[in-house]
């Protein structure tokens, strides 16, 4: 085996559809594509792995991203990292989960997409996956998303436009490293390798992610029907306006409804950047007095959806069932 060794899986996306008459759907990786990678990258041990049913990101389950954990778990020792061709819209989220799932990973898994298919005259699937296999070969562990010539964090960045190439962005924090002149540029934060604990086997079910969870965003004067969905759902993650402060008519229900049900609320923000922070106005001091919650502090709202969905069934020892 040569000194690089990399396995390459699709889940499927935008990169890798075709329209078959009733637009984009995704389609297998075919000899161009793979050729082009071979060509390229000749000194490098290419795989491809073709054990994934191919979906739109919008069909995305958490049985599946505990089947592409345990893909990846098992090709760790044989490959030194894993790309996987993934659609935009869930992107974030998948790479999330996986960061989660695979805490501690040891090889760099690397999320791609692109928002033109790999087919079209103005792809950038490309420069996406160029970038991808420059941080597959850095062999830096971790959980990432390749695009538009940037390494993002997998578990800090979101999906932020549905047409531009430049599509995601890190959430309140810095991009891992950006592609220049086919060379990778890591930022300060990331020049040091991590001092990771040594990775433990697991099994992935899909149950790892608890699935009464609903996330709602505030309107003004919206009945949000606080008591009924408590009733309905272990997790209630609300995105309030600006620093995260409740309204004072909704404060009381909750209150009501957290003591009969028990209900974990998470707070997050409708603001891309900047956060949580319940400090700053009365509004905020008054929801965190009234209410036992979480916050999402810095926390992409990908990420922070999905660890308390997990950290939820952890506290309940029912992740593995």
């Amino acid at each position: 085996m040569q000194s690089t060794s990399i396995c390459i899986l699709s889940t499927g996306g935008t990169i890798c559809s075709k329209d078959q008459g009733r637009g984009l759907a995704p389609q297998p990786l075919d000899k161009k594509v793979k050729n082009y990678l071979q060509k390229k990258y000749s000194s490098v041990n290419l795989d491809f792995e073709e054990g994934l049913d191919l979906i739109d990101s919008a069909n995305m389950k958490p049985k599946y991203w505990a089947k592409l954990a345990n893909y990846v778990q098992d090709l760790r020792t044989m490959y030194t990292a894993v790309i996987i061709f993934h659609g935009t819209d869930t992107m974030a989220f998948t790479a999330a989960a996986l960061f989660l799932l695979l805490q501690a990973i040891d090889i760099p898994v690397v999320f791609v997409g692109s928002q033109k298919p790999i087919y079209s005259k103005f792809t950038d699937a490309y420069n996406n996956i160029d970038t991808a296999m420059l941080m597959a070969m850095s062999k830096y562990p971790g959980v990432f998303i390749a695009f538009n010539g940037k390494i993002l964090p997998g578990m800090a960045c979101s999906k932020i436009d549905s047409e531009k190439y430049d599509a995601f962005a890190p959430i309140n924090t810095e991009v891992v490293a950006r592609n220049i002149k086919r060379k990778l540029v890591f930022s300060k934060k990331y020049r040091k390798l991590p001092n990771l604990p040594p990775y433990k086997d697991r099994i992935f079910t899909g149950n790892e992610f608890n699935s009464s969870f609903h996330c709602f965003d505030l309107n003004p004067g919206a009945d949000n029907h606080i008591m009924e969905l408590a009733s309905m759902f272990n997790i209630l993650v609300i995105r309030s306006y600006g620093a995260g402060g409740l309204p004072e008519d909704i404060l009381d229900e909750l209150a009501k409804a957290q003591k009969k049900y028990n209900t974990k609320i998470g707070i997050a923000t409708q603001c891309t950047y900047g956060g949580v922070n319940l400090n700053i106005y009365e509004t905020g001091k008054t929801t965190k007095e009234k209410i036992n919650l979480i916050s999402a502090k810095k926390d992409a709202l990908e990420y922070f959806t999905l660890k308390l969905r997990y950290k939820y069934n952890e506290e309940n020892q029912n992740c593995f069932n």
